[in-house]
């Protein structure tokens, strides 16, 4: 590849996690490839200059405007051939264009909406934590009021038995007060 691919193309390399420092390249290797700088690059087919790969990546990015593009491109492989006919069909393609704008919108709404459901789950939840934690402090605090009281009245020499009659406490538990 050309010098000036190195803005458009930096490879990634890869290593061992239990041998950092020898490289990962024997099974596959990554290619970043940076398409805006390449659209920048790149802004027409010739300006490729014939090389296999940006005219590749030209038509992927691009597609083929005119048809003498479509010559230039011919002149690659069979393979690449047919798949640039069908590319160019798919994205100049009005219905398909309109098709794949509707599935990505529907995508979008989904993902809102069950991120809208989510949260308003975790809204709910999060109040019905707030009211079960109001009535365990109410709980304590009425538990606590009446303990103080009884706890005064054992102090005035109440009688056990009217003290637990009027807080609803048991002699044992009046007793550890």
């Amino acid at each position: 590849m050309r010098k000036d691919n190195d803005d458009v193309i930096q490879p990634i390399t890869l290593a061992y996690e239990k041998e950092p420092m020898r490289e990962a390249t024997d099974f596959f290797r990554i290619i970043n490839i940076q398409l805006p700088v390449f659209r920048k690059m790149y802004k027409t087919l010739e300006s490729v200059n014939g090389n296999n790969f940006n005219t590749w990546l030209y038509m992927l990015v691009t597609g083929y405007k005119k048809e003498d593009e479509m010559e230039s491109l011919s002149m690659m492989s069979d393979g690449l051939l047919a798949f640039a006919k069908q590319y160019n069909i798919a994205i100049n393609d009005p219905d398909l264009k309109r098709m794949y704008r509707m599935e990505m919108f529907a995508k979008h709404e989904e993902a809102t909406r069950l991120q809208a459901a989510t949260e308003r789950a975790e809204k709910r939840g999060e109040r019905r934590g707030e009211r079960r934690g109001e009535r365990r402090g109410e709980k304590r605090g009425e538990e606590r009021g009446i303990a103080i009281t009884a706890a005064k009245m054992k102090e005035k020499g109440y009688p056990v038995a009217d003290i637990a009659e009027i807080t609803g406490l048991s002699p044992s538990q009046i007793a550890a007060l």
